[in-house]
């Protein structure tokens, strides 16, 4: 009976966790996309920067790109130390091999974000 109360509580908290890291990793796509297309001259800072030719998730201006690092930063830190945290405590209670848990527990926490990455993929056009 434990060990089910373990595994519910393990993918309970990677699900949380990986709903409440698609915004940063949204952020960290369209910085990504920023990146790659730095603004040129443009007196208003927007960069019209695409991914694949798809407008990215959130617009990054020139003005706007700190603040999203500072963003990603404080996420990382938070949700990155909350992942590690959780499942350190839960796979020590677990029995058998950490590694898959770590694998299994690391793909939980992305598929939101795998999902969000589909949708929006699906729903814009090419330019």
């Amino acid at each position: 009976m434990r060990r089910h109360v373990t595994v519910t509580l393990a993918a309970l908290s990677n699900a949380v966790l990986g709903l409440l890291a698609v915004a940063p990793l949204a952020v960290l796509m369209s910085l990504l996309a920023y990146a790659a297309h730095h603004p040129t001259s443009s007196p208003t800072n927007h960069t019209y920067a695409t991914i694949a030719g798809r407008l990215p998730p959130v617009e990054i201006d020139g003005d706007e790109a700190g603040a999203a690092v500072v963003f990603l930063a404080v996420a990382a830190v938070l949700l990155g130390g909350a992942f590690v945290a959780t499942n350190t405590w839960l796979l020590a209670h677990r029995p058998g091999d950490r590694r898959a848990g770590w694998v299994a527990a690391a793909m939980l926490a992305l598929s939101p974000f795998a999902c969000f990455v589909g949708y929006w993929w699906l729903g814009t056009v090419p330019r």
